[in-house]
């Protein structure tokens, strides 16, 4: 409360960034893989490529292997019966893949869009929840709608679509792309051990904000489709790291006295814009709109 022409009193409780305390971080030992690359790489690299510019199309058919299913997953007990609260909704189902045991993927060949189908499977010992893995599953799918996966023909046009000249410039930007792996493997190392060797908290406001930026960005690319709540829990350990990286790099920049010039940038935005084969400026905008 205060009057209308006079001073204006407040606190105000905020997070500051945490301290640092830096371990020794020179003369760290890392192990830097020899690379050959090979054609047979450079056709993984293209696959690879053409794979992920892939459009998806309804079909009116039944369902194959490497088809994929808009489906929702009604989660049943061992009776059979619906377990309330455990439906997922617009879930993005390959079949074949096993994500969910090769058994499910079995028991949806040959279902059509407007289909129910029960399933009964058992969670792949590597389940992304280690509470599930192995255990018995059992489910009614609707399936919404039948794809079919469309790849781009491997031409000079797909090159330019995907920031190349054509075809040949295409190869050459990906071999380049895998002959830089080992540099950026020897990178990400040395700032893990960093990471293992600094022991910090890290403001929850931080990390709030991060694991917000990667749902908002998990939800442009899958929309409704994601599970929030699994993702969060993923999310926040990756974001922990994400900003003890950042953190501890940024201390050993001030440390050390380094500055970035622009030139510098402008080099490691291309650099990311070509192994990505896309577009620097849409780089560029991506790096400004995540700060």
């Amino acid at each position: 409360e205060f009057e209308e022409g006079g001073d204006l009193h407040f606190k105000a409780v905020v997070e500051i960034k945490p301290p640092i305390d830096l371990a020794e971080y020179k003369g760290i030992g890392v192990t830097k893989k020899p690379v050959n690359v090979g054609d047979e790489d450079i056709e993984r690299g293209m696959a690879s490529l053409r794979d992920r510019h892939a459009d998806v199309e309804r079909i009116d058919g039944a369902a194959e292997k490497g088809h994929y299913l808009m489906a929702d997953l009604q989660t049943l007990d061992a009776s059979g019966m619906p377990i309330i609260g455990e439906k997922q909704e617009n879930q993005f189902l390959e079949i074949g893949a096993g994500h969910m045991g090769e058994d499910f993927d079995e028991q949806l060949i040959g279902v059509k869009a407007g289909e129910d189908r029960r399933v009964s499977s058992t969670y792949p010992d590597g389940h992304s929840d280690e509470t599930l893995a192995g255990q018995p599953a059992h489910f009614e799918v609707s399936v919404r709608d039948v794809l079919e996966k469309k790849l781009p023909e491997l031409d000079d046009a797909f090159a330019q679509d995907v920031g190349s000249e054509d075809l040949e410039a295409l190869k050459s930007s990906i071999k380049e792309d895998l002959e830089q792996e080992p540099e950026r493997e020897v990178n990400s190392q040395l700032i893990q051990s960093l990471v293992e060797n600094n022991t910090f908290e890290v403001p929850e406001s931080m990390i709030k904000n991060q694991v917000d930026r990667m749902m908002a960005d998990a939800k442009r690319s899958a929309g409704d489709s994601i599970n929030e709540e699994e993702l969060k829990q993923l999310y926040e350990p990756m974001a922990v790291n994400q900003i003890k990286r950042f953190l501890i790099l940024e201390e050993i920049a001030e440390r050390e006295d380094l500055e970035v010039t622009e030139d510098e940038i402008d080099e490691r935005l291309e650099r990311i814009a070509s192994g990505a084969n896309i577009p620097v400026d849409q780089v560029r905008r991506m790096f400004l709109e995540n700060g």
